[in-house]
C-alpha cells in the first residue's frame, strides 16, 4: 500500500536527505508502529485484545542506519494530527522508549529546515 506525502512531508523529505546525505542513515516514510515492533525479534510489546490500537498509527518517517530503526519523525501538518489524543501520543513515546528509538514531533512547519538540522545533529552525538 502505497502512501503519499503531504506537500509539507515531501518539502522536509527533501531537506532531511540533504541533511543526512552523508551520515549513512536511510528515510524511509509512512512506516506503521505495528510494523515497527515486528522489526524487532529481541523486544516483545504485547497489547493483547488492545493490539487494534497500534494497527493504524503510521510514523512520516524512520531513520535507520545499517538497516535497524533508530529514530522516527512526526510532521505535524493536518487538523488531526494537531489535536492528536494525548494516550496516543503516550502509546507511540512508550513504544519509541521501549524500541530504543527516539522520536521527534515537528509542530512549527515555518522551520522545517532548522528542525532537520536538529535532528541530524542529535542523532550524531
Amino acid at each position: 500500500m502505497e502512501i503519499n506525502l503531504t506537500v509539507l512531508e515531501q518539502k522536509f523529505y527533501n531537506l532531511l536527505k540533504r541533511e543526512l546525505f552523508f551520515s549513512g542513515m536511510e528515510i524511509r516514510t509512512k512506516i506503521s508502529i505495528r510494523d515497527l515492533c515486528k522489526e524487532r525479534n529481541d523486544i516483545v510489546i504485547a497489547y493483547g485484545r488492545d493490539n487494534y490500537l497500534i494497527n493504524d498509527i503510521i510514523i512520516d518517517f524512520v531513520l535507520y542506519k545499517d538497516n535497524k530503526a533508530i529514530a522516527g519523525i512526526e510532521i505535524v501538518d493536518e487538523p488531526e494530527e494537531l489535536s492528536l489524543k494525548k494516550g496516543e501520543e503516550l502509546l507511540i513515546n512508550t513504544i519509541f522508549t521501549r524500541l530504543g528509538y527516539q522520536f521527534f514531533r515537528i509542530t512549527d512547519t515555518d522551520k522545517l529546515g532548522e528542525a532537520a538540522r536538529i535532528i541530524k545533529k542529535k542523532l550524531n552525538k
